[in-house]
């Protein structure tokens, strides 16, 4: 457990020489304890280490999709074992297996009337579709309940996971969707032609006056901060019309640069790269 809240907290050197300290999954005592720290080198499997030992602990846990993962005695739990299996068989690229997972962890706590568990589990659900372009994964409709359920219940950090991430689409069309659902409607054509190129560099900083010249040639960097600064708040306003995110949240502007924060924004080229990236790693999409 101090393993995987030190990698939560981005200690991810000193989590991965606690891991190397304990035993091979294969030699932990099969005791009450067992499916718990099983389930958490999972988690911490999702985000670190090797693909070896990611495999060995898939094995592990997949006799045990359809439980309830008991710390201790029972007294608590942490969770449907499904969505910790289903987070790590995408990171293995067994996409099929891990959204079957996740599915049953959306209903493994449906049924058993675990609102909280079901909110996160919509939540996980729905990123993984739009990670991997699933459109018949009603990924838009699964964050508006999560989110919906999270403020009637009081889950705070659940509903704000839950908020849309705005959309871009360059494949085919360019397309923006703010934070909102909403369709942007651009008022300023610098700040579209600013837009597409933040999306184009990859969350890369890139110097203000480099922009500069490009969307006004021939023309001053020192005449233009104003107009520039206007141009990155329509930006930031077809992003996020309602303000409910921080100003840095999307676009991040970092002393004379300025970058797209890839993160917090759905792109659906960066989803292809990733899916591309991921069959030459695995030879599987």
């Amino acid at each position: 457990s101090l393993a995987w809240l030190w990698l939560l907290q981005g200690r991810k050197t000193l989590s991965e020489t606690l891991v190397r300290s304990l035993p091979p999954p294969e030699e932990i005592p099969r005791d009450r304890y067992w499916l718990s720290t099983i389930t958490v080198l999972a988690e911490i499997a999702t985000l670190s280490g090797s693909r070896e030992n990611a495999l060995r602990l898939r094995e592990l846990m997949r006799p045990f999709a359809d439980h309830l993962v008991p710390v201790g005695i029972g007294v608590s739990f942490w969770g449907t074992a499904a969505r910790t299996l289903g987070l790590l068989e995408e990171r293995l690229g067994f996409l099929e297996d891990a959204r079957s997972h996740l599915e049953q962890a959306v209903e493994t706590s449906g049924r058993i009337g675990a609102l909280a568990w079901q909110a996160e589990a919509q939540i996980e659900l729905a990123e993984f579709a739009l990670r991997h372009n699933i459109p018949e994964i009603p990924a838009y409709e699964l964050l508006a309940e999560a989110r919906a359920t999270s403020e009637s219940r009081g889950f705070p950090a659940l509903a704000q996971r839950a908020m849309h991430r705005p959309r871009i689409r360059v494949l085919g069309g360019f397309e923006v969707v703010s934070l909102c659902g909403t369709r942007a409607e651009w008022t300023s054509r610098k700040a579209r032609q600013l837009l597409k190129m933040l999306v184009a560099a990859r969350g890369v900083p890139v110097a203000r006056e480099v922009l500069m010249d490009v969307l006004w040639p021939g023309e001053a960097p020192a005449a233009l901060s104003n107009r520039f600064s206007v141009t990155v708040n329509v930006i930031r306003r077809a992003l996020d019309p309602g303000r409910m995110r921080p100003t840095q949240h999307h676009v991040v502007t970092e002393g004379d640069s300025i970058r797209l924060d890839t993160a917090h924004v759905d792109i659906d080229l960066e989803r292809f790269l990733a899916l591309a990236r991921r069959q030459d790693e695995t030879g599987r999409l």
